[in-house]
């Protein structure tokens, strides 16, 4: 139980056009899904919560959902659970205030829960499923955890290599000052085993590698894992119809194990490359790649170079600035970054009732998230051959865009022509991924 007075700051806080959706599923009347109840257009990564009402319409949204809870705050069973493909496919474009495309259902659909996502057997799960199939995933992070999770549903048989001390992938590995998503929290987590306590917006490794720890344990993925153990050589026997795969423990000692199938959930980034450059060998300091970053590591009043100016180092870098001596950062390629306020802000827990106790809050949120994130984003990247500034961007909007982030890059310089001409990228406005400036 909330109560309402938890109910009430969270709705003041609340994102209208998630509210709307919200309504609609509690109470099945379709006039939420019409004017004066359809949200803006809104294209911006973060958009405005408001969804374009006016502040009359805000209070009614609000005073609506309020009205439907008792008086501890719990709603009732929604009037609408699945509103069905085309109902959906409507809500989608009313949400976002432009037209989805048609093939993007589906997903969603699965993604919001309404149309199973695993694979299932077509007949109920035979007697020797164990025997018939065993699996070996070399990889314990976020993708091998997952697989394991699915592969335990149908009953087959696998084991999770992993070369670390426990589980969590990138999350793990990583313990950088600053370390953290740059993607929403609220999307970066499993469909199918959502977060409701996220702490932050964009949460920092430790709350990461907690929630991937917290999945693994309840999924009994445990059960399943190998740790410590690298995988350095797989071999397939035609003969057999199996891998042969060897694995070396920490100790130095190898040994071999079998499969049927082989699965390489490593990620892209498992084995970090460190510059090389002329006096690397005879320099007398500290070395470290971000990857590899020394628990003792000890930065206040030194002098610190960073090589590259990445996602790591746009979350280094602002953490460590000020506390060393200097701080020289060595950039090859300029990069795109676009602020974000909420980067560093924390989710008020008032909030975090409307995820926990609201009906279809969370997963219209997650939508929201994914769609300005991802695909949403996708119109605006393909090249019009019309355009007159092929050299500046792709289009009309992505030369928009190219505007805004310059416009950041000038007022966080303030004056530093030298500087600027180094700093703007030369390629459109994500031609590569951009980054979260903090």
């Amino acid at each position: 139980m909330v109560g309402n007075r938890q109910l009430t700051e969270g709705l003041a806080a609340a994102d209208l056009r998630v509210l709307v959706m919200c309504l609609y599923h509690l109470t099945g009347d379709p006039a939420w899904l019409d004017a004066p109840y359809r949200p803006a257009r809104d294209v911006r990564l973060i958009a405005d919560p408001a969804a374009g009402f006016e502040p009359a319409i805000q209070d009614e949204i609000r005073a609506a959902v309020a009205g439907l809870a008792d008086a501890d705050g719990a709603f009732p069973e929604p009037a609408v659970g699945d509103p069905g493909r085309e109902r959906f496919h409507e809500m989608l474009s009313v949400f976002l205030g432009e037209q989805v495309p048609p093939e993007y259902v589906p997903m969603i659909r699965e993604d919001m829960g309404f149309d199973p996502a695993d694979t299932v057997w077509p007949s109920g799960a035979p007697d020797d499923a164990a025997g018939r199939l065993d699996v070996l995933v070399i990889g314990a992070g976020a993708s091998g955890i997952a697989l394991s999770a699915k592969l335990s549903r149908l009953g087959i048989e696998h084991t999770v290599i992993e070369r670390h001390a426990d589980v969590g992938g990138t999350w793990f590995a990583n313990a950088y000052p600053g370390v953290g998503v740059d993607t929403p929290n609220h999307f970066y987590c499993y469909s199918f085993a959502p977060n409701s306590g996220w702490t932050r917006y964009f949460s920092q490794g430790a709350e990461l590698r907690e929630y991937l720890d917290r999945f693994a344990t309840e999924a009994g993925v445990r059960d399943r894992l190998v740790l410590g153990t690298e995988v350095v050589a797989a071999r397939w026997d035609e003969a057999t119809r199996r891998w042969t795969v060897t694995c070396r423990s920490a100790d130095g000692s190898t040994h071999a194990r079998t499969a049927a199938v082989v699965v390489a959930a490593t990620g892209h980034f498992s084995h970090p490359v460190s510059a090389r450059f002329d006096g690397i060998d005879t320099f007398t300091g500290e070395v470290f790649h971000s990857a590899h970053w020394p628990a003792d590591a000890a930065l206040v009043g030194k002098r610190v170079a960073v090589v590259g100016t990445g996602a790591s180092a746009m979350q280094i870098v602002p953490t460590i600035a000020d506390s060393v001596a200097e701080l020289h950062v060595f950039q090859r390629t300029p990069q795109w970054v676009r602020p974000v306020p909420e980067y560093r802000l924390p989710v008020d827990p008032a909030a975090r009732t409307l995820f926990e106790a609201l009906p279809f809050y969370a997963e219209w949120y997650r939508f929201g998230q994914m769609w300005r994130y991802g695909d949403g984003l996708l119109r605006f990247l393909r090249r019009d051959p019309a355009w007159e500034h092929p050299e500046r961007a792709l289009n009309r909007i992505n030369d928009r865009h190219r505007d805004e982030m310059v416009a950041h890059i000038e007022s966080e310089l303030d004056g530093r022509r030298d500087l600027l001409e180094r700093c703007v990228p030369s390629y459109p406005p994500f031609g590569k991924r951009i980054l979260i400036d903090n």
